[in-house]
C-alpha cells in the first residue's frame, strides 16, 4: 500500500479511481507572474513542444525551478500532507503543424512506488482545450503494473497496447490558473497547438517528505533479452534542476545497478489493462455528467 499525500480523503479516493484530479490552483496575479517570467527568459530551446528541463543552461533551469516551487507553495500546503516539490518547469506547446506532438508516454520514477505516491502537478498559465495542445489522459492506466522509468528507457506496455486504447483517452480541458494532478505512471500525451499563440502550463513534481528521492538511468548497451538494466542513483531535491538529461550523474551520488526482468505483454495483461481503463472512464464519467 502507497503512502497517501492527500490532506483531503475524498480528493484521495476520487484520485485513486480515475488516475488524477482538476482542482482550482492559482489565482490571477499568480499565473500572471509567472507568464512574465517566462516571457523575460530565454530557455536556448527552439522546438514545437519546450520543457525547460531540457535547457541546457543551468542557471535558467535553476530560477524556472525556484519561481515555480515559491508560486506553488500555498495552494500545494492545501492539498497535500508533507511533501517536497520537485523539478519545477515552464511547458510551452507552440502553434507549429508540423511538430509539437508529445507521444504517449509515462514520467519518469521519483520515488520506491511500491512505498510512495509521487505525483505530476500541471498548471494551466491559460485556458486550454483540445484546440491548442492540451493534455490527453488514460484513466485506469496509473493501475497498471509498471516498472522503472528513466529518460529515454524501455515502454513495452504503451508500445504493445497504447494505439489500440488511444481512442479511450480523455482530454484534460482546463481554466487558466486550475491544475491537474496525475501520478508520474499514468500514460499520457499532447497533440498539436491549433491555435494562433503558444500554450503555457508550468509543472511540478510532488514526493512525500520522507521518502528517499530516486533517478534511473538505462544501459542500452548492457541490457539482455531477458534483463534490463538500470543505474539507479539515490539523489537530492536540488538535483532535478542542475541535472541536464542525458548526460552523465554525478559521481557524488550513490548508485546501485538494478536488473528488471524485461516484461513481455500477452493477452491477459491487454484484458487486466482493458478493464482498468473501462473502470476508470465509467467512474470519469459519471463524475463529470458527460
Amino acid at each position: 500500500m502507497t503512502l497517501n499525500l492527500f490532506l483531503n480523503q475524498d480528493k484521495a479516493r476520487a484520485f485513486h479511481q480515475t488516475g488524477y484530479l482538476l482542482v482550482d490552483f492559482l489565482a490571477e496575479d499568480e499565473v500572471n507572474a509567472l507568464t512574465e517570467l517566462y516571457a523575460s527568459l530565454e530557455s536556448g530551446v527552439s522546438m514545437g513542444f519546450i520543457a525547460s528541463m531540457f535547457s541546457q543552461h543551468t542557471g535558467y533551469r535553476q530560477t524556472v525551478d525556484n519561481a515555480i516551487k515559491t508560486r506553488f507553495a500555498a495552494a500545494l500546503a492545501t492539498l497535500f500532507k508533507p511533501h517536497r516539490c520537485l523539478a519545477g518547469a515552464f511547458l510551452e506547446k507552440r502553434p507549429v503543424p508540423e511538430c509539437g506532438v508529445v507521444p504517449l508516454h509515462q514520467d519518469w520514477t521519483f520515488v520506491d512506488e511500491t512505498q510512495f505516491q509521487s505525483l505530476n502537478v500541471w498548471c494551466a498559465l491559460e485556458d486550454v482545450d483540445e484546440h491548442n495542445g492540451c493534455l490527453w489522459l488514460l484513466p485506469g492506466s496509473h493501475l497498471f503494473p509498471t516498472h522503472p522509468r528513466a529518460p529515454f528507457g524501455p515502454a513495452p506496455w504503451i508500445g504493445a497496447f497504447g494505439a489500440e486504447l488511444e481512442g479511450a483517452m480523455r482530454p484534460m480541458v482546463m481554466k487558466k490558473g486550475q491544475a491537474l494532478i496525475f501520478g508520474h505512471a499514468m500514460w499520457h500525451a499532447s497533440k498539436l497547438n491549433h491555435g494562433q499563440t503558444s500554450r503555457l502550463a508550468a509543472s511540478c513534481s510532488i514526493v512525500p517528505q520522507a521518502a528517499p528521492l530516486f533517478h534511473y538511468c538505462h544501459d542500452r548497451q548492457a541490457q539482455s533479452d531477458i534483463h534490463w538494466v538500470f543505474e539507479r542513483y539515490q539523489v537530492d531535491e536540488e538535483f532535478f534542476s542542475g541535472y541536464q538529461v542525458g548526460a552523465p550523474v554525478a559521481g557524488v551520488y550513490p548508485s546501485q545497478r538494478i536488473l528488471v526482468d524485461v516484461p513481455v505483454p500477452t493477452a491477459e495483461h491487454r484484458q487486466v489493462l482493458v478493464e482498468k481503463v473501462h473502470q476508470a472512464q465509467y467512474v470519469a464519467s459519471a463524475s463529470d455528467g458527460s
